[in-house]
């Protein structure tokens, strides 16, 4: 009972911290100069984090990583290696509608389906594509890499042994 007053607790302020990172989404996505702006960009970030460390706490895994994913790539957005787009804004409207699903799982003490699992996992790969075209850049490979990532993301293990010049291809 003293558990479900506490998740009850987080999900009271999840709930809370999720309309205040709609909120600075859409406004970043009307007023162009606001994804410019590090105090949008900072408060969007503090959710984030705020969300996966009290997801943490209570071992609410699912919530946990997702946030994760989301805050590793608005950090990178706070320090200027990667530039708020129109797209990424998108993706981070994404991000929210998917932690809000998993907000209402925690609050009715169930785990997510599959089907919301995996759309979490594709939400993550998405996240992680913008932080693999960093690691390119930063070898030199501007977009290779990143092109590379995208295309394997879609394609079969048989498909990247024949990318890779294994014996697949003939």
């Amino acid at each position: 009972m003293i558990a479900n007053k506490y998740i009850q607790a987080l999900v009271t302020e999840c709930r809370e911290l999720l309309e205040q990172m709609e909120e600075a989404l859409l406004i970043m996505l009307i007023v162009e100069q606001a994804a410019e702006d590090p105090d949008i960009i900072n408060a969007i970030f503090r959710i984030a984090r705020t969300i996966k460390g009290s997801a943490g706490m209570f071992g609410i895994d699912p919530i946990t990583v997702f946030a994760e994913a989301t805050e590793s790539v608005l950090d990178r957005v706070r320090s200027g290696d990667i530039v708020m787009s129109l797209e990424l804004t998108a993706l981070f409207i994404e991000a929210h509608d998917h932690l809000c699903e998993l907000i209402n799982h925690a609050a009715e003490s169930s785990r997510p389906d599959e089907a919301i699992d995996n759309y979490g996992k594709i939400l993550i790969g998405k996240l992680n594509s913008y932080l693999d075209g960093i690691a390119a850049e930063q070898h030199g490979n501007s977009g290779e890499v990143y092109v590379l990532h995208q295309a394997k993301s879609e394609k079969s293990i048989a498909d990247d042994t024949i990318l890779a010049g294994g014996e697949g291809l003939r």
